[in-house]
């Protein structure tokens, strides 16, 4: 079976147990920024040298989610970002059947980031813990309590714009080719639109 992209902590913190196919690189968007968005989540945040091995069906295999600091060019957001970890202690536990297989992946912790517009220099501080779930059958991410995520243009399919956004409510997401939003509920938070005001917050 194909294997998922992990939406962000979309984008930061991409978890241990998946690994990335590599995309071709969007308009605007350096190869080294792919893979250091690759690397940094999501997520992943991101860091396909970082997946861990099969947990059997028996023992389902926990393992810390390690992160970096990021920067993205503009594209989800008219202007560059950059993040910057202030707090992670997220991990995963990860059930497998009894050939390795990974069958669901929970994300739980805590992850606390800086956001900045680059060109302005305006910054907020969020809590981005989720948690979250991974089903491997239907590839779906499902997204609780406070999840970032940011998209470049076409990402979500061919005409789609970029976005970034903190939702905090519950999200589906379907983790194939392209990547959808299959539902969202609660309150969202478009970080362009708070980080295009001057000030922190």
């Amino acid at each position: 079976m194909p294997t998922p992209r992990l939406p962000t902590n979309g984008a930061l913190t991409e978890a241990p147990g998946l690994s990335y196919r590599c995309r071709r690189t969007p308009p605007g968007r350096s190869e080294d920024t792919t893979r250091r968005r690759q690397a940094f989540v999501l997520v992943v945040m991101v860091s396909l040298a970082l997946w861990p091995g099969r947990a059997w069906a028996d023992k389902p295999e926990r393992l810390p989610i390690p992160t970096e600091d990021l920067s993205i060019p503009a594209g989800a957001c008219p202007f560059p970002v950059s993040f910057h970890v202030v707090t992670n202690n997220e991990h995963t536990i990860t059930w497998s059947d009894a050939e390795g297989n990974p069958i669901r992946t929970i994300i739980q912790g805590q992850v606390v980031l800086e956001i900045t517009n680059t060109a302005t220099g305006t910054s907020v501080t969020r809590n981005v813990s989720g948690p979250g779930t991974i089903t491997y059958a239907d590839m779906l991410f499902v997204g609780r309590g406070s999840q970032l995520f940011f998209f470049f243009p076409n990402e979500l399919g061919p005409g789609t714009p970029g976005s970034m956004f903190i939702n905090r409510g519950r999200v589906v997401e379907f983790l194939g080719t392209p990547r959808k939003i299959i539902s969202q509920t609660g309150q969202q938070e478009d970080l362009c639109a708070t980080l295009s005001v001057s000030g922190s917050g």
